[in-house]
């Protein structure tokens, strides 16, 4: 599998239905598998609190990655973020492994953004998407999509990424770099995560126009660790 950063645009489709809320707790999912250490794709160097990024809402994507989620099996992943802020999102990211074992050349991607109010709200109200990712390659990689239609998103949301291939799978990050999320995911209207090892959080990223420097970026903890550590 080769590894590596893909730009790639997309095409908006019609909002669809909103996802009924329910109360389960979350079920525990063991279907997730390691990556190649040889294939890990996505690092990219630690970042000083003076070098984060002034496009961008949230980040999952930095860092070396250890699991993706293998059983996702063409099912829709919707991952809980919650951003440093809001603004009008111009690109998104997510990052995927794809073994080779469907048969087919190149797949596609479908993305949607739902409303997230309460920070766990499962009663999710579409807000954009699907936007559809076509012709992405076998392997290992991470997508960046522009977005240029104006959609203004606020900082508690549900991103969702589902593949026409039944053997891709999003790749898992632990903590997000930029951002928080919970430990659990939502797919067929029920919470599950990854028995908290490795916390049930995929490589996604939202990006926005850029603020200036004179905007506050909220500190999370993992960024102080990530800061002051010794």
């Amino acid at each position: 599998m080769n590894a590596g950063w893909i730009t790639i645009s997309a095409l908006p489709l019609l909002l669809l239905a909103p996802v009924s809320g329910r109360t389960s707790p979350p079920q525990e999912r063991r279907d997730i598998t390691h990556l190649p250490a040889s294939r890990v794709a996505g690092a990219r160097p630690s970042s000083t609190a003076d070098e984060r990024p002034r496009d961008a809402i949230y980040d999952n994507t930095r860092g070396s990655s250890s699991f993706y989620y293998a059983g996702q099996s063409g099912a829709e992943a919707i991952d809980d973020l919650h951003g440093v802020t809001s603004g009008t999102m111009t690109s998104f990211s997510f990052e995927y492994v794809e073994p080779d074992s469907f048969g087919a050349v190149t797949f596609s991607a479908f993305v949607r953004f739902y409303r997230n109010p309460g920070g766990a709200d499962k009663d999710m109200i579409p807000l954009f998407g699907p936007y559809v990712v076509r012709n992405l390659p076998l392997g290992h990689h991470r997508i960046d999509v522009p977005v240029a239609d104006g959609s203004v998103i606020g900082p508690d949301l549900w991103m969702g990424v589902r593949f026409s291939s039944p053997t891709a799978g999003l790749v898992v990050h632990d903590e997000p770099w930029l951002g928080e999320s919970h430990d659990f995911y939502v797919e067929n209207q029920n919470f599950y995560y990854f028995g908290g090892h490795p916390r049930a959080n995929f490589s996604l990223r939202i990006g926005i126009e850029a603020r200036s420097r004179a905007d506050p970026i909220p500190i999370t903890w993992a960024k102080l660790k990530e800061t002051y550590a010794p």
